[in-house]
């Protein structure tokens, strides 16, 4: 699902009321934005399947206030976590300003739309979250001359976007995916995204894993391939960028570890 769906049209329809001062709702929608967390194979004995990503926006509504769109994001709070994003506001906008980029550099109608009315309508725009537990709020703003910049933005920006989503990722890590599993880092090395996942070797033995890798890798596969991509995985600017995916497995006690390796020219 597009991050931005129908506010440009509903903004041209709406730029009455906001010079009468009216303030105007826009449509609620749940989006799938996590970073792409993938699931690590189990031996169940059966054919477990992905189950898709999660979710960590629950909630998006846009309203003009104050001469403004402000669009109010509600959070997981668990991989999301509101303190962090307050701590590192300025890597959280440039990861959306790299995505609205990366969204109009691959002619997505509906950013462009949302971009040029703005620009048009003089507006800046706000991103509020919302934590789900308690009131606290964070504010990420846009004033209209930098909406304007990015509607005039003409750059390749998929190298900027991967970069900016990879340290928008990083402020929520450290992050308990299951019992057995903690995915620690993100970084771009030796010609891969790599994923950093930590065993926790009290509970099951790396070696056994290791043994297994062949079907770690087909499972990986399938969360992986299953997954639509949009401006929110990482896939596509990876393949973009000449580069592979890795997700290599440590062992917390040992220090063991294997990576299973996606190369570029698998990557779609």
């Amino acid at each position: 699902m597009n991050f931005f769906v129908y506010i440009a049209s509903v903004l041209v329809k709406k730029s009455k009321n906001r010079r009468n001062g009216n303030n105007c709702s826009f449509s609620h929608y749940k989006c799938s934005c996590s970073p792409l967390l993938h699931y690590k194979c189990r031996r169940t004995g059966n054919n477990e399947k992905p189950k898709g990503k999660y979710s960590l926006i629950t909630n998006e509504t846009y309203a003009l206030e104050n001469g403004k769109v402000v669009c109010h994001r509600k959070i997981d709070g668990q991989y999301l976590i509101l303190s962090r994003i307050d701590k590192n506001r300025e890597v959280e906008k440039r990861f959306l300003s790299d995505r609205m980029r990366y969204s109009v550099y691959n002619g997505d109608k509906k950013t462009v739309m949302l971009l040029s009315t703005l620009s048009k309508l003089n507006l800046g725009m706000d991103f509020v979250y919302h934590g789900i537990m308690h009131r606290n709020t964070v504010q990420i703003a846009f004033t209209p001359k930098e909406i304007v910049q990015l509607a005039n933005d003409k750059r390749n920006p998929i190298e900027d976007a991967l970069n900016s989503q990879v340290e928008e990722t990083k402020i929520m890590l450290p992050v308990v995916l299951d019992y057995e599993t903690i995915w620690k880092n993100l970084e771009i090395k030796d010609g891969y995204l790599t994923f950093y996942y930590e065993i926790d070797e009290d509970v099951i033995d790396i070696e056994s894993v290791y043994q297994n890798i062949e079907a770690l890798r087909d499972y990986l596969s399938s969360s992986l391939f299953g997954l639509k991509q949009d401006e929110v995985t990482f896939m596509p600017k990876a393949k973009a960028c000449g580069l592979g995916m890795r997700y290599l497995y440590i062992g917390d006690i040992t220090g063991k570890q294997f990576s299973v390796d996606f190369e570029n020219n698998e990557l779609r």
